[in-house]
């Protein structure tokens, strides 16, 4: 709902002064329903594979759950986001498509975490397990549209580039490995790269292993 009344408003909001700090946003961040107090938010650009972005600065949630977010300078002209984890590892993301989605006036943004847990994998190539492999999680997305609702948990969450290099891991001498993602709900795309393979994309639904052949 925030994001339709905002679309609205923002209309009459003027584009940033030049020379001029864009407006920060205002973002309250939850928790099952609770302020979730010391979060870690990253303000960043968004693009569909930003392998090589360096880490900003991140901000910290106060006790309420609200962070205070700069908009990039250029904010009016390309999409962004924000990314967020707290320290039990949950995790959400809310995303800015340009200057007519955020009003400065408006109430806090909503920006819900999303419990997760290790979900389990194996690479193999031709039945053989395949050791050394890296494996690091790019994207999650919702599956079931009844699950959305105003205010929750975002649809898809992009695994910004200082996560993905966080989260990747290295498969065991039988070719296993977990990676870290949503406990329930999500499915999750993943990139393996391997000596002698190179760099492959996988998906796979919620509740399925992760198994890479």
């Amino acid at each position: 709902m925030w994001r339709l009344v905002s679309l609205a408003l923002a209309l009459s909001v003027p584009a940033t002064p030049r020379g001029g700090d864009p407006p920060a946003v205002a973002v309250r961040v939850t928790a099952d329903g609770k302020p979730a107090a010391g979060a870690k938010v990253w303000a960043s650009e968004y693009t569909a594979d930003a392998a090589d972005a360096a880490e900003p600065e991140p901000l910290t949630a106060a006790a309420d759950g609200t962070v205070r977010a700069p908009r990039p300078k250029d904010a009016d002209r390309r999409s962004w986001g924000l990314f967020a984890r707290d320290a039990a590892g949950r995790i959400g993301w809310v995303w800015f498509p340009g200057r007519l989605s955020v009003d400065p006036a408006e109430p806090e943004v909503p920006l819900a975490l999303v419990a997760t847990a290790p979900r389990a994998g194996r690479v193999t190539a031709g039945g053989k397990p395949v050791a050394g492999a890296t494996v690091a999680p790019t994207f999650y997305s919702m599956e079931a549209s009844d699950r959305r609702t105003p205010g929750g948990p975002a649809p898809q969450i992009p695994v910004p580039a200082w996560e993905r290099k966080r989260l990747t891991v290295r498969t065991d001498a039988d070719g296993r490995f977990e990676l870290v993602a949503p406990a329930a709900g999500y499915g999750l795309s993943y990139l393996v790269t391997a000596d002698g393979f190179g760099e492959s994309r996988w998906s796979a639904s919620a509740g399925l292993d992760l198994d890479t052949q």
